[in-house]
């Protein structure tokens, strides 16, 4: 449903993963590719093995990375933010006529984001998802 938060930081986390890999492999965005076409053009050129489970693994892995960046450089949960104007000002036409994102609903969605990455409240990674990602050696103290 094009009127609701529910379901849309899956959404989100779906489409950064697939994005990710796209980009790493200089994919044209304009490809309609799901994980397992993307798994199957890289096998081709490469001669990997990669399934569509291993393959999203890869696109966790270049996202959290570069998320530790960010965190590294002094990015926070502050930083992901939306324009002011998205909370306050109703869209002027079109289905979407009158409808704003409230703050609240963005913040819900944004901590579902986090989640779904296997991040913490605050956005960074977790030791857990570090292990599963095989970024140990990233770990803050």
């Amino acid at each position: 449903m094009p009127f609701t938060v529910n379901g849309k930081a899956e959404l989100v986390v779906t489409d950064q993963i697939r994005t990710s890999l796209k980009w790493s492999a200089t994919m044209c965005d304009f490809l309609a590719a799901n994980l397992g076409l993307v798994a199957r053009l890289l096998n081709a050129a490469c001669e990997t093995n990669y399934t569509e489970d291993s393959i999203a693994m890869v696109g966790r892995r270049i996202w959290t990375l570069t998320r530790i960046f960010n965190l590294r450089e002094g990015f926070s949960r502050k930083d992901d933010s939306i324009p002011p104007r998205v909370y306050l000002d109703p869209l002027p036409e079109g289905n979407p006529k009158g409808k704003v994102v409230s703050e609240q609903d963005f913040q819900r969605m944004l901590s579902e984001y986090y989640k779904l990455f296997g991040w913490d409240d605050q956005g960074r990674p977790t030791r857990e998802t570090l292990h599963q990602l095989d970024l140990e050696e990233l770990a803050t103290p």
